[in-house]
């Protein structure tokens, strides 16, 4: 019914001397985009840049990589579990809620030991624990030995760090990602 009118309409020609363009990329592109989108509004959030204003490792901006499981010597960004962060925050070495930047020095193999104040990992001397802070209250250190299955042993580049020496190896999934330094103050 309609194929007459519709062979009355003028016909669309592109302009002289050029060919009609497919429309499919541009809806393709669209498509992508809205996918692209949609994706980014329900993955989770996470920070790219870092300010570290704790002197456990040096102050500056750092960079996240959340891909990949972290390596010994990498830099990481770490959300301390729950007491961890209470004492963290009550003693006033971070800000409740704020994740903590320091250096892997043990993974999922390695044997893990604190012997009085000094910690080792695979029988190789890494750090030796303090009895009190920067303020003269008391810290008790991590005492035990093991390997680490899923998890990783944390210390900072300071030797007075609040660190791996006093609450022992967490979960690597405690781990948010790598952390590169940008910009040192």
């Amino acid at each position: 019914m309609l194929d007459p009118v519709i062979n009355k309409l003028p016909a669309m020609s592109p302009l002289p001397g050029r060919a009609p363009r497919p429309r499919w990329p541009w809806a393709a592109t669209a498509g992508v985009i809205g996918v692209a989108a949609c994706l980014f509004t329900l993955a989770p959030r996470v920070p790219l840049l870092l300010w570290n204003s704790s002197a456990s490792m040096p102050i500056g901006l750092y960079a996240l990589d959340a891909r990949g499981a972290p390596k010994r010597g990498d830099i990481v960004v770490v959300a301390f579990p729950g007491p961890v962060m209470e004492l963290a925050a009550s003693r006033g070495y971070l800000h409740a809620g704020v994740p903590a930047i320091k250096r892997v020095a043990a993974v999922s193999g390695n044997l893990v030991c604190a012997r009085g104040q000094n910690i080792f990992v695979n029988d190789r001397f890494v750090a030796a624990a303090k009895s009190v802070d920067g303020w003269g209250r008391l810290l008790e250190a991590w005492q035990g030995c093991r390997r680490l299955g899923d998890e990783v042993l944390l210390l900072g580049d300071e030797r007075r760090s609040f660190d791996g020496r006093y609450f022992g190896p967490i979960a690597r999934a405690r781990v948010i990602g790598t952390a590169r330094l940008l910009w040192r103050w």
